[in-house]
């Protein structure tokens, strides 16, 4: 788990009455999120508190110690809640830039079927989230950086347990 995930159901207007994301940030129905993906958050930028704002973020975290975008992003589009305290790719984040990745529903798949897990009243929701910031080694500062972001997960609860041992965190209330 998460390797695919919707934001379909939901219009913009709908998800920036609930988060606040701006007027500028693209929002589109998206029926299969995928890794690698630009997908809409909510995060605190900045290093000293911020106000939340919506973010498009690459689905894939690129820690920035990382010495290419393609190094890590693939196998770090998970994280367990577990461990991401002690991972070296998470750690950062962990510590310095959770984020809300905004989503209403996910696939698991069991046999080969797919099955899209929602509320049950179709409602938006978000996963927990970490993200990260970018720049080629010795790039200035006027380099744009690769944001990207990690959706945490944890072991499977109610119907999810049938289908597959892990979930996203799904944050109630956010």
């Amino acid at each position: 788990m998460c390797g695919r995930y919707t934001l379909a159901g939901t219009n913009p207007s709908q998800l920036r009455a609930r988060w606040p994301l701006g007027e500028r940030l693209e929002l589109r129905q998206r029926f299969n999120v995928a890794p690698g993906d630009d997908v809409p958050a909510v995060l605190r930028a900045g290093e000293e508190p911020a106000a939340p704002a919506g973010a498009l973020l690459r689905w894939g975290l690129v820690p920035f110690w990382a010495s290419d975008p393609k190094q890590l992003g693939v196998k770090t589009i998970n994280a367990r809640a577990e461990t991401i305290a002690e991972r070296p790719a998470y750690r950062d984040a962990f510590e310095r830039r959770r984020c809300l990745i905004l989503a209403d529903g996910f696939y698991e798949w069991s046999g080969g079927v797919p099955h899209w897990i929602t509320r049950e009243d179709g409602e938006p929701f978000a996963f927990a989230g970490l993200w990260a910031s970018w720049r080629p080694q010795g790039a200035s500062r006027d380099v744009e950086p690769l944001r990207s972001c990690s959706i945490v997960t944890t072991a499977a609860a109610g119907p999810v347990r049938s289908l597959h041992d892990r979930m996203p965190v799904i944050l109630a209330g956010a």
